[in-house]
Formats: C-alpha cells, structure tokens, sequence
C-alpha cells in the first residue's frame, strides 16, 4: 500500500514539527521520525489500526498525541 498525505496534513506536520523543535531542539525531528516509522508500518500492515471511512486507517504515535 501506498501512504500519502493531504497537502493540508502535510502542512501541519511540518509546523508541528517546528513548534516541538522551538520547545526542546531535536523533539521535532524525533516526532517527523515517529511520523515516518507508522506511515512505514500502515504501509506494510495495511489492516492495522483503526478503520476510518472505507480506505483510511488511523493508528496513534508513540510519545505523541497525535494518530
């Protein structure tokens, strides 16, 4: 399966990553890091996670409050 990302997710991604940056220097690129090993997870374990709608799936990162 291939992972891809809304142009608005993508976008708050990337200033989620920038605000935890600004909070402790390095947090940022662990949570693109976290964001990165679940995409990579869904990809090869498709029917992981929680079903959302009939193509999506929804699975929460570790150490962060986000799915």
């Amino acid at each position: 399966m291939k992972a891809a990302f809304h142009p608005d997710a993508s976008e708050e991604l990337l200033e989620t990553a920038a605000y935890y940056e600004e909070q402790i220097p390095g947090l940022g690129e662990r949570f693109i890091i976290e964001v990165e090993r679940v995409v990579g997870v869904l990809s090869d374990q498709s029917e992981i996670g929680q079903k959302v709608g009939e193509i999506y799936r929804r699975i929460l990162l570790v150490r962060f409050p986000f799915h």
